[in-house]
C-alpha cells in the first residue's frame, strides 16, 4: 500500500451477497482504507453454454492500494483519482477472457517519488477500453484528459509483446505553454512506444506532432539506470516556434531546456529562417 506495507487493510467493511433473476448473483462491497473509499457492485451470471460474465458497477474506487501493491511505492504513487463507471468481464467455455470498460477519473495527483518527473495534477479523465486476444490486446476506444491548460483526446491500442507492451496512440488537443505562454494547440500527434517493465525502459520508436506552431518528429529512449534515467532523443523540427517546441519537451529531461528560456538563448536550430521560427533539426542546449 502507499505506506509500504505488503497488504492493505480495510475498515468499515460491508459485504452483501444476494440472488438475482435468471439464477444470477449480486455481490456488493463497501469499505475504506483510511479516507480512501471503495464501493462497487458485481453481478455474476452464467449462460447454459458455460460462458461466465461479471458486470461491475463502480460507485467509487480509489486505486492507491491497488497501484502500490502492483507496482510498488517507489516509481508511482496516486493521491485521490477515484474511479467510477462500469466494466464487464467475460470468460468463454474455452477459457478465453475479455473486458470492456467505461471509466471516469475524478481529481487527484500522480507522483513519481524516485523519478525526476514533477507531480501531475489531474482535473478529470475518461477512458473507454476493450480487450481482445485473452487480454493480450487492449483497444483504447477513447481517452480524454484534463489537467489545467492541458486538454487531450486520444485513442489507440496496447498489446503484449514478449513480456513488454507496445502502444500505438493518436491524440489531439492542447498542452500547457511555457511559463505564462498560452496553450500549444496540437492538431495531430502520433506515437509508437514499447514499454518494458523488466528493463525499466520506455522506447519511443516513432513520434510526430503537428500543430499551427509546431511540426516535429523523432524517436527516443528513457531507461531508469540507478537513481538517474538514461535519455536519448533524436528530434527533427521544421517551421516550429521554439517556445512551442519547449512546451512539448519534457522539462524533467533537461533543467536548461525546461526552465524559462528566451527565444534563441537555449534552443539551438541548425538554420533559422525567420525570427522565432526553427527550420531543420533543433534541440535544447545547456548554457
Amino acid at each position: 500500500d502507499p505506506e509500504g506495507r505488503q497488504k492493505a487493510g480495510f475498515e468499515d467493511v460491508e459485504i452483501r451477497l444476494m440472488r438475482t433473476e435468471n439464477r444470477g448473483t449480486r455481490l456488493t462491497v463497501k469499505g475504506r482504507t483510511g479516507q480512501r473509499w471503495k464501493e462497487l457492485a458485481i453481478d455474476l451470471t452464467s449462460k447454459p453454454d458455460g460462458t461466465q460474465r461479471a458486470d461491475l458497477d463502480i460507485v467509487r474506487f480509489e486505486p492507491a492500494e491497488v497501484v502500490a501493491l502492483a507496482l510498488g511505492t517507489g516509481g508511482l504513487m496516486l493521491e485521490g483519482l477515484p474511479l467510477r463507471g462500469k466494466a464487464s468481464l467475460v470468460q468463454t467455455p474455452d477459457g478465453r477472457r475479455s473486458i470492456e470498460a467505461r471509466l471516469d477519473v475524478l481529481p487527484g495527483v500522480i507522483r513519481f517519488p524516485d523519478g525526476p518527473m514533477p507531480p501531475i495534477a489531474v482535473d478529470a479523465a475518461h477512458f473507454e477500453v476493450a480487450s481482445s486476444g485473452d487480454f493480450s490486446t487492449i483497444d483504447v476506444r477513447s481517452m480524454a484528459l484534463s489537467a489545467g491548460p492541458t486538454q487531450l483526446e486520444a485513442h489507440g491500442s496496447i498489446r503484449a509483446e514478449d513480456g513488454a507492451w507496445r502502444a500505438a496512440l493518436e491524440a489531439k488537443g492542447q498542452l500547457a505553454g511555457v511559463d505564462s505562454d498560452p496553450p500549444v494547440a496540437i492538431d495531430m500527434a502520433r506515437a509508437d512506444l514499447r514499454i518494458d517493465p523488466r528493463q525499466n525502459e520506455v522506447r519511443i520508436e516513432s513520434m510526430s506532432v503537428q500543430g499551427p506552431a509546431i511540426h516535429a518528429q523523432g524517436k527516443g529512449l528513457v531507461q531508469q539506470v540507478g537513481p538517474s534515467p538514461l535519455q536519448r532523443f533524436s528530434i527533427l523540427a521544421t517551421e516550429s516556434d521554439p517556445r512551442a517546441a519547449l512546451a512539448l519537451w519534457p522539462r524533467w529531461t533537461s533543467s536548461s531546456a525546461g526552465g524559462s528560456p528566451r527565444c534563441g538563448s537555449r534552443w539551438t536550430c541548425r538554420r533559422r529562417t525567420t525570427p522565432g521560427c526553427c527550420r531543420g533539426p533543433a534541440f535544447p542546449t545547456r548554457r
